[in-house]
This record gives structure tokens, C-alpha cells and sequence, in this order.
């Protein structure tokens, strides 16, 4: 399977009440430990699904100036896998759809070329041209989704 690039699942996993834990990550729901199998395919496709926003715009896996991953990226896929998380146990809160409709808009202006990621060095910078977009800045095809959809 392949490796994360911009969250860890400790983290995720912190995050969530333990009541929780077993009921969105686990086939059993009388279960109280994190299964980590289920929760890392989530994640990856949470990491997919913000990639597949920014792809255009940004070297892909983005880094922040200082090489680490900015807050505002682990922070998105974060909301982005706990609404999946949640959404595979029909456990959504009005909160959650909020938050995850929230993110899938600021990540629609990212891609537009209407917002930026914050503290990305300008490898990924957009030249708008009057036909379309050109990447600079050595955007690379990213190779561990291939095929994902």
C-alpha cells in the first residue's frame, strides 16, 4: 500500500472521540480500537482527493517554503477524511457536511486560480495566458495515485 505524504493517522486518529473511533474505522461498530487498514485507504484517497484540486497549479506533493507540509494542506485533508470517515457509517453531523462542503469550496478557488495555499514557495506558481493555464516551476506528474479516480 502505498505511503502517506501529507498526514498522519495518530494524528486523525487523536482527533476523533474515542467513543467514535471504533464505529468509523472498524467493521464492527462494538469495536473501540482504530483499524488502521481501513483508515490509511481513506486517507490516501483524502490525499487523492486534494491532489486532484491542486494538481494543476502546484508541484505535487506540495511543501511549504521550510520543506514541511503547511498546516492549511494537513489541515484540509484532515476534514476531507473525517467526512469520509464518518460518511461510511452514515455518522454525518450537520458540522461535519459544513466543514467538508467548506473545504471542497476553498479547494474549487484554489484550482481556479481564485486562492493560494498558504506558505507554498513559488514552485508551483500559475501564469494565466488568454488560452488557459501554464504551469512553471517543474510541476511533475504524480505517480502514486495513478489511475485513481
Amino acid at each position: 500500500m502505498s505511503q502517506l505524504r501529507y498526514i498522519s493517522l495518530q494524528e486523525f486518529i487523536n482527533e476523533i472521540p474515542h467513543q467514535m473511533q471504533g464505529l468509523i474505522t472498524d467493521d464492527n461498530p462494538n469495536s473501540s480500537v482504530a483499524k488502521n487498514p481501513i483508515l490509511k485507504q481513506k486517507a490516501l484517497a483524502a490525499e487523492a482527493e486534494f491532489e486532484s484540486y491542486i494538481v494543476a497549479r502546484y508541484k505535487i506533493p506540495v511543501r511549504a517554503t521550510d520543506g514541511t507540509v503547511p498546516e492549511k494542506v494537513r489541515q484540509t485533508i484532515y476534514t476531507i477524511l473525517k467526512y469520509h470517515m464518518y460518511a461510511r457509517r452514515n455518522a454525518l453531523t450537520d458540522s461535519i457536511n459544513r466543514q467538508y462542503n467548506d473545504t471542497i469550496k476553498w479547494l474549487e478557488m484554489v484550482a481556479n486560480g481564485k486562492a493560494n495555499i498558504p506558505h507554498i514557495d513559488g514552485d508551483g506558481t500559475v501564469e494565466t495566458t488568454g488560452v488557459g493555464r501554464v504551469v512553471t516551476g517543474g510541476y511533475k506528474q504524480r505517480s502514486t495515485f495513478d489511475g485513481f479516480v
